[in-house]
């Protein structure tokens, strides 16, 4: 009896497939974006080069402030919002709304050799500025891949409007101080605090919880808080008249790169101190009649006697604009003492 045959070896198993293997990258330069602009595709592309289906693939995005995702115009994100899809093309997926930190997912696994695309449309408010979108590639517990994307968000333009006013302080016209009132509007989009120059010495009296100021030679302010688009800042400042003529003070502001100034005049407060842009008045005197001849008749000769004209400079009495011509008139005493107010009529003797 022959021996039974040795059993057939069972063939050895295959090898098992490649596992999937999912790379990520993100867009080669950075992203610009406009404050209150439109949004900007930021496109995640995930592709698996292995022999195996992966897992669901999720990114993960952290968004600077001011930075948000923004819903795709044709339809929702994650697993139900993803386009539809050539033969043979790459799955699109448009990811959900959403700010601080984000996730999109593919709705499957990507199948080897296949491509998907993560959509995040990225909207920057106004408040925003540049920083770095970081985030993470997950498929399955095996794979995580990291994400850096430099996002430069323009700035807009800075604007200010500045007012200035010169008003007196209540005391008498002639009192030795006077008022300074200064009004600030921010006229740009930015939110950023003012800095605000006189260059004279200015004392601050309405407005200090509003700004801070240093004063000196010149004084220097800032607004202790960021001005919104459209609003004011309005300071009062107290100043030192002018003692014998008119003086000229220039007020400055500066919003981020916006910058703005005005010049303003106080008279001084001596009664009879020049005013501003008044030249003094020239009065001509000149005789009353011609030159007399007397005839002495005890003597043989004759003497002529004759009036001189004089020229003399008065300074303005009253606030009034200059004359263009030369008052000519013969010169009269009023007799009033030099300290009398010209605008108050003085009783004839």
């Amino acid at each position: 009896m022959s021996p039974a045959p040795a059993p057939t070896p069972a063939p050895p198993p295959p090898p098992p497939a490649a596992p999937a293997n999912i790379t990520a990258e993100g867009p080669a330069t950075a992203l610009e974006l406009e404050p209150g602009g439109d949004a900007v595709a930021l496109p995640i592309t995930v592709r698996n080069s292995g022999a195996s289906v992966s897992e669901p693939v999720a990114a993960t995005l952290n968004l600077p402030p001011g930075i948000s995702v923004v819903q795709a115009g044709g339809g929702g994100g994650g697993a139900s919002g993803f386009a539809a899809q050539a033969a043979a093309g790459p799955l699109l997926v448009n990811c959900p709304p959403g700010e601080g930190t984000v996730t999109c997912t593919t709705p499957r696994g990507l199948q080897p050799g296949e491509t998907a695309v993560l959509t995040f449309l990225l909207k920057a408010d106004r408040t925003a500025s540049s920083g770095q979108v970081t985030g993470t590639v997950n498929a399955g517990a095996n794979i995580r891949l990291s994400v850096n994307v430099p996002v430069a968000v323009a700035e807009l333009p800075d604007d200010l409007a500045l007012e200035a006013t010169a008003l007196w302080s209540g005391q008498h016209v002639w009192g030795r101080t006077a008022w300074l009132s200064v009004d600030v509007v921010n006229k740009g989009e930015n939110t950023k605090p003012v800095t605000l120059s006189i260059d004279t010495d200015a004392r601050l009296i309405l407005g200090n919880f509003r700004a801070a100021c240093d004063s000196g030679p010149t004084t220097t302010c800032t607004s202790l808080n960021a001005l919104e688009p459209g609003e004011h800042l309005r300071l009062w400042f107290e100043l030192d008249r002018p003692k014998k003529e008119s003086q000229t003070v220039t007020v400055s502001a500066t919003l981020g790169r916006a910058h703005a100034s005005r010049t303003v005049t106080f008279d001084c407060w001596l009664p009879h101190c020049g005013v501003p842009g008044l030249a003094p008045t020239t009065t001509t005197v000149t005789p009353s009649s011609k030159p007399a001849t007397t005839t002495n008749p005890s003597s043989s000769g004759s003497t002529t006697s004759s009036s001189t004209t004089t020229t003399t400079t008065v300074s303005p009495t009253t606030p009034s604009a200059p004359s263009s011509t030369s008052a000519t008139s013969t010169t009269k005493d009023h007799g009033r003492p030099w300290w009398w107010l010209p605008w108050i009529p003085y009783p004839p003797k």
